[in-house]
């Protein structure tokens, strides 16, 4: 984002400066905890992974042989015991509260080192800040926003997000304002839709290559950010450096072509072909973005998972309902569904049939809708030749 922003605000004045800024989930909201409350609680507990009393403790830098003796005190038998965050919830709560000293002790250190990280960009010399990420639920915006006014109180901050779900605004006061771009406060309803399912196709876009960001430490030579120790795999990283630098490369020959006109583009002839690509992909889109690696959770438990990959067909065809699981956990569903041969989608309608996805009805009306935008008329199509085409593709109708 950053390397977008520098390359169209190259030689114009006017426009702020912009600095890449280290963050995520676990390193701002453990640097902001002053107390351990309902919030506080909520964000420990529940991680979206699965994870063992031993992960939660590596997971805030706690050595978890350190307090066994507090683990089995809160009823758990072991440190390798994997709780359930529903079942054993009172369990995790009584837990963290009998580390709370530990743990705020961890949050001062770490909130100590992020604030020399943020003295060394110059950020609280600044009379007010922008931060632009992916957005959702505006976690990190307003952790971070809560660490620098504890510095610089009422400091006035603005976020400006991809996109924005509706608890991204309790992350927003009377000084600070959150925007979003492809949704905002989860509207439009049809762009929303598209990205419900497909959520981890955005992650994938806006992640950094070399995987999860811990903390700040201060070292002799100032502070130095720690990554997860098991690190990106050679092929998540491979694949975010090939995205962004395709993008990179688009923006470029955008600028070229648009020479020294002014284009303004409407948000949705924007964002069409990638809510198109959401919902309905190609085979070639499903297969190549349904075998990108990705990383579901964050912190100490990272485990490689793809985008959108069926497992074998024939156990889908001895097992129809494994195959209703995988299609269910899946990160992105369009693509998996995308993925199956016929005879594997007629199975899953007939044991799923609130199923979302369907091609051939669909077709027409993707193809109709951007038919009306101002560029199809520049590309010389014309709606018959576009329906001499569909007829070869779908069929005579039948109605």
């Amino acid at each position: 984002m950053k390397a977008v922003y520098d390359i169209l605000t190259a030689g114009k004045e006017g426009y702020p400066r912009s600095e890449y800024f280290l963050a995520s989930r676990r390193a701002t909201k453990i640097a902001s905890f002053t107390k351990l409350g309902k919030e506080e609680l909520q964000f420990l507990i529940d991680t979206g992974a699965e994870l063992s009393i031993r992960d939660y403790l590596d997971r805030i830098h706690i050595d978890p042989e350190s307090v066994e003796d507090l683990v089995l005190c809160s009823g758990f038998f072991s440190l390798d015991e994997y709780p359930d965050v529903v079942k054993d919830r009172k369990r995790l709560e009584a837990l963290f509260m009998a580390l709370e000293a530990k743990i705020l002790a961890v949050a001062e250190e770490e909130r100590e080192a992020y604030f020399t990280y943020i003295d060394s960009l110059g950020l609280f010399e600044e009379e007010s800040l922008a931060f632009v990420d992916v957005g959702w639920n505006a976690t990190i915006f307003g952790a971070i926003t809560k660490l620098i006014r504890m510095r610089k109180p009422a400091f006035p901050a603005t976020g400006f997000f991809f996109g924005t779900f509706e608890r991204a605004y309790l992350n927003c006061d009377e000084n600070s304002s959150l925007s979003g771009y492809f949704v905002e406060d989860c509207k439009p309803a049809e762009n929303y839709k598209a990205l419900k399912h497909s959520i981890a196709i955005c992650e994938v876009l806006f992640s950094a290559e070399e995987g999860s960001f811990l903390r700040f430490q201060e070292l002799e030579g100032g502070v130095v950010p720690e990554f997860d120790a098991q690190g990106a795999t050679v092929e998540h990283s491979n694949s975010v450096r090939q995205i962004q630098e395709g993008a990179l490369v688009v923006i470029r020959e955008y600028l070229r072509a648009a020479g020294c006109l002014q284009l303004k583009i409407d948000q949705g002839y924007s964002t069409a072909p990638f809510v198109r690509m959401l919902t309905k992909p190609t085979v070639e889109e499903a297969v190549t973005w349904g075998n990108l690696p990705f990383w579901a959770d964050f912190g100490h438990q990272v485990r490689d998972r793809f985008m959108a990959r069926p497992s074998t067909l024939i156990r889908y065809l001895v097992n129809p309902y494994l195959m209703k699981r995988h299609y269910r956990e899946s990160y992105w569903r369009a693509g998996f569904y995308r993925r199956l041969p016929w005879v594997h989608r007629f199975l899953l309608r007939c044991i799923y049939p609130d199923l979302k996805f369907a091609y051939k009805a669909s077709y027409v009306c993707v193809l109709l809708v951007e038919l009306n935008s101002p560029a199809s008329n520049s590309i010389g199509l014309s709606r018959g030749s576009v329906f001499s085409h569909l007829k070869s593709v779908v069929g005579p109708s039948k109605s």
